[in-house]
C-alpha cells in the first residue's frame, strides 16, 4: 500500500514539473522586437531565425537583440 502511495505521488510530481517546463519564457530582448514590430509575433519570430540562420551559434536571446539592432540601423 505505501509503494502505491509513493507512486501516486512521484507521478503527480512528475505530471506538474512536466507542465510547467512547457511554458515558453520570452527574453526582453524578443518582448522589445515583438513590440517594435507592432505585436505581429510571427514577424518577430521569422527575424529571430533569420539571425539564427546568418549565426547558427548564437543565444534566441542573442538573435532577437540582433534583430533589434539590424532594424534600428534600418530606420535611420
Amino acid at each position: 500500500m505505501d509503494i502505491l502511495i509513493i507512486a501516486l505521488i512521484v507521478i503527480v510530481v512528475i505530471f506538474f514539473l512536466s507542465r510547467r517546463s512547457n511554458k515558453t519564457i520570452i527574453s526582453n530582448q524578443e518582448k522589445k522586437l515583438i513590440q517594435i514590430c507592432f505585436g505581429d509575433k510571427e514577424k518577430a519570430e521569422r527575424l529571430i531565425n533569420y539571425e539564427l540562420k546568418r549565426h547558427p551559434k548564437l543565444s534566441r536571446k542573442e538573435a532577437a537583440d540582433d534583430a533589434v539592432k539590424s532594424i534600428g540601423r534600418d530606420n535611420r
